[in-house]
């Protein structure tokens, strides 16, 4: 009796679940078909069948004869996450996006009068927008308050208004008048008390008006009689635009 061997051809069948949970190889007869396991799963995704690559967008058929080793390739669907603008008293446009999972936002930027925006927060701390978004979340908009410090010249010239962050100092501007007057200052009222002379090393808290002062000069003009009176009248008078 002559006996002869026999052989049957299998074949490798892996799975590549492309940052999901394993999945178990399969090692399949020729010609037979693979079952399909199991669906893997992954944070932030959704299972989107089986592919024979990773670019494929149609889905392997578990009934196809499996003639040679085999590579199946997990698809994923990415989650969506809601990203919310609270604009914290200003106004913002959107006041929410939806983002797949693991996927950066877009910053507005939102706006409110009088004020100047800083930046979003995240639980205290100011968010960046290069980080990967896997959670519903809420941003809430920073700001600081502006005043405006404006300048009343009193015949002298009067600085552009200046536009300063609350709780901040701002250097004292310049002003001139004319040849005959002598600057003495910024005074919150045109009566010029002393204690309106505005300190610049105060911080500015409010919008807020300042006001310049001027001295005028003083001239000596003496009149000589010439063959009159012996003594001379003394006058000391103002500059003609002084009043």
């Amino acid at each position: 009796m002559e006996l002869v061997a026999a052989w049957t051809q299998f074949f490798m069948v892996t799975f590549d679940t492309h940052g999901g949970s394993s999945v178990d190889a399969q090692i399949v007869e020729v010609n037979a078909s693979v079952a399909e396991p199991d669906e893997p799963t992954r944070t932030g995704y959704t299972f989107g069948g089986w592919r024979t690559s990773p670019d494929s967008e149609t889905d392997y058929a578990f009934d196809t004869p499996v003639t040679g080793d085999l590579t199946l390739h997990a698809a994923w669907v990415p989650e969506k996450r809601t990203v919310t603008f609270d604009a914290n008293g200003g106004s913002v446009d959107p006041q929410s996006v939806s983002v797949d999972y693991a996927t950066t936002v877009a910053e507005p930027t939102p706006t409110r009068e009088g004020y100047a925006f800083v930046g979003w927060e995240l639980d205290d701390e100011y968010f960046d927008f290069n980080t990967l978004v896997t959670d519903d979340l809420t941003l809430v908009a920073q700001w600081v308050k502006l005043c405006t410090v404006s300048f009343v010249g009193c015949g002298g010239t009067a600085p552009d208004p200046q536009t300063v962050v609350a709780g901040t100092i701002m250097e004292e501007p310049t002003s001139t008048y004319d040849d005959h007057h002598a600057f003495g200052g910024w005074y919150t009222s045109d009566e010029f008390r002393d204690e309106q002379r505005w300190d610049f090393s105060n911080p500015i808290e409010d919008d807020l008006m300042l006001y310049a002062q001027w001295t005028a000069e003083t001239h000596t003009v003496a009149f000589v009689t010439n063959g009159g009176m012996p003594h001379p009248h003394i006058q000391t008078v103002a500059c003609p635009d002084a009043g």
